[in-house]
């Protein structure tokens, strides 16, 4: 039982440092600011494409497959997940 004894007390102790460990990195790694690479002079940064409109269409076209009563409610979804792809 001495051993078993000393066996445990190895592993707690190895838990409890990779825990530590764990949780120390998790706060350096939260605590960092996130690189942002200078732009090159005279380059312009790209202007993220605008989802809003085509984002509305998709949700009418789904609204429009859903609300069709002639389909089978399977069908129905199907050719809603469809229409929004």
């Amino acid at each position: 039982t001495s051993n078993g004894g000393n066996v445990f007390g190895i592993l707690a102790g190895a838990t409890i440092l990779l825990l530590v460990l764990s949780v120390t990195a998790t706060v350096l790694g939260r605590r960092r600011a996130p690189v942002s690479l200078p732009a090159l002079p005279g380059e312009t940064a790209p202007t993220p494409p605008v989802a809003g409109a085509d984002l509305a269409r998709a949700a009418e076209l789904g609204l429009a497959e859903m609300g069709d009563l002639s389909r089978d409610p399977r069908a129905a979804i199907i050719a809603c997940y469809l229409a929004m792809e």
